[in-house]
């Protein structure tokens, strides 16, 4: 197999998840108060709770959470009063979506072009009196002085957005504590993410209290009732974040230090392997202590930007962007085509960007979320750099190879010889895949010894489900209980499962695993060959899994004209998907899965099933498969009948053939 070649830098998956945001959106979901003006109910609001804990984070009084940060930018110069007539001073090279707000309110946006070799925009080239208001973009990895510009442009309100660098200290406060409002975006690709979603932040009550109002249609929060009542002062608009969103930036603003002290380390690291090297970066040594910085610009003299994107992605397997576009010269900035944004928007010379547009053609943005990655990673990034930096054969940029990880889950009915099989086809996997066995059973013990024996290279673990009430729930339900459990235990990278009764062929997990990474899939499955008790291939002719003659007949049919199966043939080619006149019939059997951790764990084993699917043999694979296809989840398939499937096995107990 191809395996062997198979393995590349594995980096940080972002957004990341975790079991106390599950936790905190099943809650919200719980609460059934999903959005800002809902049913009353006892539950508290995520907004409100989110909006309380960040503002005291950041060291504000009030906050106003809203549905992304273009929407926070817009409610904070409603609440100062700007609009048409009013001039916005706001860098260039920033996201355009910041100069969109400010067309959005009627104003016109004052674009600063950067400091030389920088990437902070260069304020002290204007003065006061040719805007009315300042929108101070921290970038990158980068840092305005708020207070140096605040005391020269005395008098003038300004707003921080600080969505690039979340729990950054700026001398005496931390970001998000400066100027009469700050604001933030919460967007998928921040520090601090909900997916979308935004906040402002400000010590006045009476600024609070517009913001509040401008975000949920005239309307406030009252706390003694747990409701919107109206606000009395300023004319809104819905910008409210909903209280999935909250949810979800509530639990991660618990990890967010904590993961700004592992990008700390690991970017103090990196600029060290760098300091003698070709490799250019653009970081604040402050940035060095607190690691709250969306994404570290970095460039190689003599290299496009394209190059260097392209080098990084083929030898280090790490997607990277190019830094923003001046917003002038970017094709996603064309006030002209709206009315409302063709009258407030001002002519601006693209000529008067030229330093901006260097800086794009030079520099990409490695990531925030690479540096939550190791060591090894850190080092595998730095080395291959400076390895392209001085035009070494690519050959010799070292490369991380991680052992990957597999749980293989068996359930068992107390039948030791089958087991054993089953066990024994695990150790024969040609795969490099690490695997550990995790053996659950219905109350029967298992002699850990004798399958240690017959598989003494894989850790095995066994465990034991007993109860009365459990004992007497229907088959399937039982299974599907019996497999979440086996999910709370495991922690590998990926997860099989396997019945007892059933086999593996040897290149079983190597060719899910190729299938896999040659398809980047979410995940991939196998097809099956169904056996007889001794192990020879069973000749279909009917669908085995139903229960009357009529069914099987019926369902052999749409199977076969749906290519799943075929007359006189022991295969079955499972598919995720196999229309027939309109409807679905396509099936896998979760022995064939090879599943990433953390979306089988995401996704469960669903336990409820009324009397109609349990009459129609709907099993948990049948479920799986609803969720798959709901999600969309990419998946490939093998094309490989790898998995002996045995009839009347553990989850299969109402088959017709024993």
């Amino acid at each position: 197999m191809r395996e062997e070649n198979l393995e590349r830098p594995e980096w940080p998956r972002w957004p990341s998840s975790s079991d106390l945001k599950r936790q905190t959106l099943a809650l919200s979901l719980l609460s059934g108060r999903w959005a800002v003006a809902g049913p009353r109910t006892p539950y508290a609001s995520h907004r409100e709770l989110f909006a309380s804990a960040f503002a005291l984070y950041c060291g504000r009084k009030y906050g106003v959470t809203t549905l992304t940060g273009s929407s926070a930018i817009v409610i904070a110069l409603q609440s100062l009063g700007v609009g048409p007539g009013h001039r916005v001073l706001l860098p260039a090279m920033t996201w355009v979506g910041v100069a969109t707000a400010v067309l959005r309110v009627g104003a016109t946006p004052v674009f600063c072009a950067c400091k030389p070799d920088s990437f902070i925009g260069d304020v002290d080239a204007f003065g006061p009196e040719e805007f009315s208001v300042i929108l101070a973009v921290h970038t990158y990895a980068s840092r305005l002085e708020i207070d140096r510009i605040t005391e020269r442009f005395s008098g003038i309100p300004l707003i921080e957005d600080f969505s690039h660098c979340h729990g950054a200290r700026l001398n005496d406060g931390k970001a998000g504590s400066k100027g009469i409002i700050s604001i933030c975006s919460l967007q998928a690709s921040k520090l601090l993410t909900c997916g979308e979603g935004g906040c402002a932040l400000t010590d006045d009550p009476t600024i609070a209290a517009k913001l509040a109002a401008l975000s949920a249609d005239s309307r406030i929060w009252d706390y003694s009732t747990g409701s919107l009542i109206p606000a009395n002062t300023l004319h809104g608009a819905n910008h409210a974040m909903s209280e999935m969103q909250a949810a979800i930036a509530l639990a991660h603003l618990t990890s967010l230090d904590e993961e700004l002290a592992i990008r700390a380390k690991r970017l103090r690291r990196f600029v060290d392997r760098l300091a003698t090297s070709r490799v250019l970066y653009a970081c604040d040594p402050a940035v060095l202590a607190d690691g709250a910085f969306y994404g570290l610009p970095i460039a190689i003299p003599g290299w496009s930007a394209e190059k260097l994107r392209e080098y990084l992605s083929t030898q280090l397997g790490l997607g990277c962007d190019f830094v923003y576009p001046a917003i002038p010269c970017s094709p996603l900035y064309r006030p002209a085509t709206i009315p409302l944004y063709s009258a407030a928007a001002s002519a601006t010379s693209i000529a008067d960007f030229a330093g901006d547009d260097e800086l794009q053609r030079r520099w990409v943005l490695i990531p925030h979320w690479a540096f939550l990655a190791s060591e090894e990673h850190i080092d595998c990034l730095a080395n291959g750099l400076i390895s392209g930096a001085d035009e070494r054969s690519i050959q010799q940029v070292p490369r991380s190879r991680p052992r990957r990880r597999v749980a293989v889950v068996i359930l068992t009915r107390d039948r030791p010889e089958l087991l054993e099989g089953a066990i024994a086809s695990v150790g024969d996997q040609d795969s490099t895949l690490d695997r550990a066995v995790f053996v659950v059973n219905n109350g029967f013990e298992v002699d850990l010894d004798r399958l240690r024996h017959r598989c003494p290279r894989t850790p095995i673990y066994s465990y034991t489900v007993r109860g009365a009430s459990f004992d007497e729930l229907p088959s399937v339900r039982r299974v599907a209980h019996l497999r979440n459990f086996a999910l709370s235990l495991v922690d590998s990278d990926f997860v099989c499962f396997l019945d007892d009764d059933n086999q593996w062929e040897v290149d079983h997990l190597s060719s899910l695993y190729e299938v896999l990474i040659d398809h980047a899939a979410a995940a991939s499955h196998s097809w099956r060959t169904v056996v007889c008790a001794n192990g020879d291939p069973l000749p279909l002719h009917e669908f085995p899994w139903a229960r009357t003659r009529t069914e099987r007949l019926n369902r052999f049919e749409d199977a076969t004209r749906a290519g799943l199966l075929s007359p006189g043939s022991a295969v079955v080619r499972d598919s995720v998907s196999a229309l027939v006149d309109g409807r679905d019939v396509g099936m896998v059997d979760m022995g064939c899965w090879l599943f990433p951790r953390d979306l089988i764990t995401a996704l469960g084993l669903e336990t409820s099933y009324d009397g109609k699917e349990l009459d129609t043999c709907v099993g948990e694979d049948d479920k799986m498969l609803r969720a798959l296809r709901l999600n969309a989840v990419p998946v490939a398939c093998s094309m490989r009948p790898t998995l002996r499937y045995r009839l009347g096995g553990f989850s299969n107990v109402g088959a017709w053939i024993q």
